[in-house]
């Protein structure tokens, strides 16, 4: 057995700038962005979770509190009193909506014309 010890684990400086076209349709443009984004989730939980529930998830009865939180206990409870549908949030919405069409799923075979979309 080798008496050689890691120095390093995970050390990576490198970074790589996203393609024109990405940048372009990206949610987020930017460290900055990112950073704000960071810092207001950090600053008031509650609401950023609570928008950001908003904007993603249909909801068949909206939350009465965003978070419960027991610190002493380490017990969290989030979203309570709101009632939601999973297989609907991850099927059912897109079909009413503008997406119904979209490829959900590409399947590439070993052939190049091998493929299969499943929307």
């Amino acid at each position: 057995m080798s008496q050689e010890r890691i120095t390093t684990l995970l050390t990576e400086k490198r970074s790589y700038l996203p393609p024109e076209h990405g940048k372009s349709s990206a949610w987020i443009c930017g460290q900055d962005e990112a950073d704000a984004i960071c810092r207001r989730a950090l600053e008031d939980p509650n609401d950023f979770w609570g928008a950001r529930a908003s904007q993603l998830i249909h909801w068949f009865k909206r939350w009465d509190k965003v978070l419960e939180a027991d610190e002493a206990r380490h017990k969290y409870r989030w979203f309570t009193g709101a009632k939601l549908n999973a297989a609907f949030n991850c099927i059912d919405r897109h079909l009413i909506s503008g997406r119904r069409n979209k490829a959900a799923l590409i399947w590439q075979g070993e052939k190049e014309m091998d493929v299969r979309c499943f929307t």
